[in-house]
């Protein structure tokens, strides 16, 4: 994005502008979110380990408020790992 560009094949003006706004949500979402203490303590109990692997690209709009939340729970327990890879470039 630093570059005027998006992630993906495609490199259209409109993904471009996607991945400038998305950035601008997610960083907000990352501001912004307090999750409740019930949830924080349900996370925090889970014991298991877990992956979550995320196919994405930076124009997509469902990533901008998932994203944030699923690094947020991330923080909160180090039993759950999230990993983000470019759908693009697996196909």
């Amino acid at each position: 994005m630093k570059e005027g560009k998006s992630t993906g094949e495609d490199a259209k003006e409109t993904y471009v502008n996607y991945t400038k706004l998305n950035a601008k949500r997610m960083q907000r979402w990352d501001k912004t979110l307090k999750l409740p203490e019930t949830a924080v303590n349900t996370i925090k109990s889970f014991q298991r380990k877990i992956n979550w692997l995320v196919l994405t690209e930076s124009w997509c709009g469902d990533a901008s408020p998932a994203l944030p939340i699923m690094n947020k729970i991330t923080e909160i327990n180090p039993n759950i790992t999230l990993r983000i890879i470019l759908r693009d470039e697996h196909p």
